[in-house]
């Protein structure tokens, strides 16, 4: 994680404790569930920004310790930086992950100007198909932890709920994006948990 590579660079050791204590705790109202959501997202943008810049700080640096053409050594000049670019990139990558909702939400947005335009052709067919898998996917995937699980009948019966959950959930992806970009101060406050 990125704290553990924080620590190593201050030559700090960490190990895994496999018998440490820990709980788990879930929102148990919607409101809990939104103000998560948004504190995730907004965590999230706030970390794909951050490394973004670093990663460009690093390829701006990169190129300045290169020597030039036929002095010093090629391939170590400025090469040690290419971790950090990596990592930067890595974390900016995943962070944007999260914003796979707002890609949704675009899509949709996308088929039914499409449609209102009266265009309906190869593209239209093609988005809609991965609209479809990208909503039912996480259906499969949660029927099949389930059925490994040997879930009772009260968790299957949860499944038509879900996506109640994903408007939500997109809703709150675009809300802290738009929180985000618009600089508006973060309120951190204890999300209610069972």
């Amino acid at each position: 994680s990125y704290l553990t590579v924080a620590f190593a660079r201050q030559g700090r050791r960490t190990r895994f404790l496999p018998e440490a204590i820990a709980s788990d705790g879930v929102p148990e109202t919607l409101r809990g569930y939104w103000r998560q959501h948004v504190r995730w997202g907004r965590g999230f943008v706030d970390v794909a920004a951050g490394e973004g810049e670093g990663m460009a700080a690093s390829r701006r640096l990169v190129r300045r310790l290169k020597p030039a053409s036929g002095s010093g050594k090629p391939a170590s000049a400025g090469s040690w930086r290419a971790p950090d670019a990596a990592r930067h990139a890595e974390l900016t990558l995943f962070s944007l992950g999260y914003l796979d909702r707002l890609a949704v939400l675009a899509g949709v947005g996308l088929m039914a100007l499409r449609r209102a335009a009266g265009k309906r052709g190869r593209v239209d067919a093609a988005l809609a198909r991965m609209l479809a898998a990208n909503v039912l996917l996480p259906y499969a995937q949660i029927a099949a932890a389930l059925a490994a699980e040997r879930a009772s009948l009260a968790w299957w019966m949860r499944l038509p709920v879900l996506p109640l959950f994903f408007a939500v959930d997109a809703a709150a992806a675009l809300w802290s994006v738009m929180l985000s970009a618009g600089r508006r101060p973060r309120t951190w406050q204890q999300t209610e948990r069972s």
